[in-house]
């Protein structure tokens, strides 16, 4: 009954703002291009600094986009349900690209964990927006049936680990915040790796994982209701690491993204972070991707 009370609460009524970013300036003028950089748990934009550098110096103009919450604050209690923050992106993107988007410019949307899943959600919403889309370690279809039991229990627990500890952190601000930002860090560096974790960051970031079970167990349009046998509309890039327990995507996707003629896959022999693991080599071929002509 707890749980069941918890889950069931209603996200923010408030329309979603403007998000932060980091932007860098093309070298050229006009730029070639406007590349979108979306990252996911639990790291920052700066994740991003090497491409932003990379395609600034290839004539780029780029832009980082913070998730809510992952600027270092915690400026939603509750976070943001996933159509909330699919919602903020496309305006933070029309923003920085002219009010209202007028004149109908495009952008190359680059997504990497949760950031991907937001990619798909984005591109479902605007393909009008979006030129084309690179993701990357996370597939927009899982079939959990090809993950084996290890893999399904670690899944499980990090996430189940995850959930409990934003629920505590908001139900007991005062005593159980401090606690529940301690385990998150610690399951940040002692499980996941994860090579881009900032101070800022504790209990408030798992956000995405609370929305999304909480779809799973009760249903409704948040989560990733939106993404059920979701297909790209858009040109579209997808890029794994091999190096890992289990993967975050289907083989069905790998197959649609391979038979489709504008779409590619590209596995890495990396970890989860290819971005950071592999870098000139992942700039490459997204550069090479985004800037080859579509038969």
């Amino acid at each position: 009954c707890f749980f069941f009370v918890v889950f069931i609460k209603m996200s923010s009524s408030q329309s979603p703002p403007l998000l932060e970013y980091i932007e860098v300036k093309a070298t050229s003028s006009p730029p070639t291009g406007t590349v979108v950089f979306l990252h996911g748990w639990p790291d920052s934009p700066e994740m991003w600094r090497p491409q932003l550098d990379f395609f600034k110096e290839k004539g780029y103009r780029a832009f980082a986009i913070a998730l809510p919450n992952y600027n270092g604050r915690c400026e939603y209690k509750w976070g943001l349900d996933f159509p909330e923050v699919a919602d903020s992106i496309v305006a933070t993107i029309k923003h920085f690209m002219g009010d209202g988007n007028a004149e109908g410019k495009k952008v190359f949307l680059v997504g990497h964990d949760w950031g991907a899943i937001f990619a798909y959600l984005v591109e479902k919403r605007v393909p009008e927006l979006i030129e084309k889309m690179v993701t990357v370690d996370v597939g927009g279809r899982v079939n959990m049936k090809e993950i084996s039991s290890s893999g399904k229990a670690a899944i499980l627990f990090y996430q189940f680990y995850l959930v409990g500890t934003f629920i505590s952190g908001n139900l007991f601000p005062f005593i159980g915040k401090p606690i529940a930002d301690f385990f998150t860090q610690l399951l940040v560096k002692y499980y996941a790796h994860a090579p881009n974790y900032i101070d800022g960051h504790g209990a408030h970031i798992g956000y995405p994982y609370y929305y999304s079970w909480k779809q799973r167990l009760f249903g409704g349009d948040g989560g990733l209701a939106a993404l059920k046998r979701y297909s790209p509309q858009v040109p579209a890039l997808y890029i794994y690491g091999r190096k890992k327990p289990f993967n975050f995507h289907s083989s069905g996707w790998v197959k649609e993204m391979e038979t489709r003629e504008d779409c590619s896959v590209i596995p890495f022999n990396s970890n989860h972070w290819v971005q950071i693991q592999c870098p000139d080599e992942f700039n490459d071929a997204v550069l090479q991707f985004i800037e080859e002509e579509q038969q």
